[in-house]
C-alpha cells in the first residue's frame, strides 16, 4: 500500500474506467479537473 492512501484505508471504489492508451487516460483525468468534470463526478458519486 502506498503512503499517500494509507491513512484513508479502508476505502470503497466508487468509479472505475479503463483505457487502452495512457493518452486517453490523461485526457480524462484533465477533464475531471475541470468544473464540468467535477460536476460529472459529483452527480455520479451521490454521497
Amino acid at each position: 500500500m502506498t503512503t499517500p492512501i494509507k491513512h484513508y484505508i479502508p476505502f470503497q471504489l466508487i468509479y472505475f474506467e479503463e483505457f487502452k492508451l495512457g493518452v486517453d487516460a490523461i485526457k480524462k483525468e484533465k477533464y475531471f479537473k475541470t468544473s464540468a468534470g467535477r460536476k460529472f463526478l459529483k452527480d455520479k458519486i451521490i454521497l
